[in-house]
């Protein structure tokens, strides 16, 4: 997240299974990770976590969370053991290549810092240096920022200049646009 907003620093990027309909805009297909790489965003509150993500949480995955406000180090590290799957909630975070919403879990986990939003990446190593995140994939590093638009937070991952991953999270609200015109 070349990016990161004190607001979110969010990223929510599936690099996990290619589905038939994972088509870039370029007509290429996204990279398969072998299934077990996710990425997406983290929510942070006095009660908990919540993480919107692309594929399932399998109860061995290990999540690794990386929040705006923690300008001090990157990252946290908790288990997906505890997640549980929110049913019937609303929609906020979508794929934006797609259009699909994505799976939303809570955990009843406790991290410091003030309620904040920021991203997750499961299965995969994070290396952050200051607004600068690069996550560490079998098929290379993906280099992963977090913009607003005028009601939004965008995810974009991109590995070897090429667009992968862009996730969109819907604030409701309008906000101070921050994101370069040609992302989009």
């Amino acid at each position: 997240m070349k990016n990161f907003l004190y607001v979110l620093a969010a990223t929510c990027v599936l690099v996990g299974c290619v589905r038939s309909d994972d088509i870039l805009q370029d007509g290429s297909r996204r990279p398969n990770y072998n299934g077990s790489m996710d990425m997406g965003f983290a929510q942070r509150d006095e009660s908990g976590i919540r993480v919107y993500l692309s594929d399932e949480l399998r109860p061995e995955d290990s999540l690794t969370l990386r929040f705006a406000s923690d300008d001090s180090h990157c990252c946290h590290s908790v288990s997906a053991a505890s997640a549980t799957e929110v049913s019937g909630a609303e929609e906020v975070v979508t794929d934006a290549i797609t259009g699909r919403p994505l799976h939303h879990y809570y955990l009843r986990k406790t991290l410091p810092g003030p309620p904040d939003l920021g991203i997750v990446v499961v299965n995969a190593d994070v290396r952050s240096s200051g607004e600068h995140v690069t996550v560490t994939t079998p098929s290379g590093d993906l280099d992963v920022m977090t913009c607003q638009s005028s009601e939004g937070i965008h995810l974009f991952a991109n590995q070897m200049g090429r667009q992968v991953e862009h996730l969109y999270y819907a604030l409701d609200y309008e906000v101070e646009p921050t994101c370069p015109r040609e992302l989009f």
